[in-house]
């Protein structure tokens, strides 16, 4: 993790606000042909559209990336993390998803996040921060919700300690201690 100090500094994501994020494999899994077909959506008639920038590992070919949405590629964590915080939400539209450490990461650095159902955890604690599909016009409609009433996508209650590296390796300890 690191500190709003450093992610704040020479962050020249900052300029290109506003703007959503994805950060993930570029894959058929992950929805992002439909994330695409929704920015069409959600920016058709904007005199201000919104910017979608999206940087990993290109698994995928991408026929066609409208013109608000920018491939960043594969970025440094510490580039990844200087997107994400200068970001007004956070995107995964995956056909299945596990539990994605850039959510925890989008948590602790207070930038809202939208994904697929599939992570009890996260569904318990962000409710409204769940996606029923991934079709392109209910994508687009989500965003636009969020983006109006972004607070009401963050919570304090999260456990946020659990995820912290301490406390993972003692519960991973304890589970190999318990397979002898």
């Amino acid at each position: 993790i690191f500190s709003k100090e450093s992610l704040n500094n020479k962050n020249l994501y900052l300029q290109k606000k506003p703007y959503i994020v994805f950060i993930g494999n570029i894959s058929l899994n992950k929805g992002i042909h439909e994330l695409l077909d929704a920015m069409k959506i959600l920016n058709k008639n904007k005199l201000n559209p919104i910017k979608l920038l999206f940087c990993g590992e290109y698994n995928d070919h991408i026929i066609d990336i409208p013109n608000d949405c920018e491939y960043l590629g594969s970025l440094e964590n510490i580039d990844a993390m200087k997107l994400l915080f200068g970001a007004d939400l956070l995107i995964l539209p995956s056909k299945s998803e596990s539990h994605p450490r850039v959510i925890v990461e989008s948590i602790i650095y207070k930038t809202p996040f939208l994904m697929t159902r599939g992570v009890i955890e996260l569904e318990k604690y962000f409710p409204k921060n769940m996606l029923e599909n991934i079709e392109p016009n209910y994508i687009a409609n989500r965003i636009d919700e969020t983006l109006k009433n972004d607070s009401d996508y963050l919570s304090n209650n999260y456990p946020i300690h659990l995820n912290k590296i301490d406390n993972v390796i003692n519960y991973l300890f304890e589970v190999y201690n318990n397979l002898k």
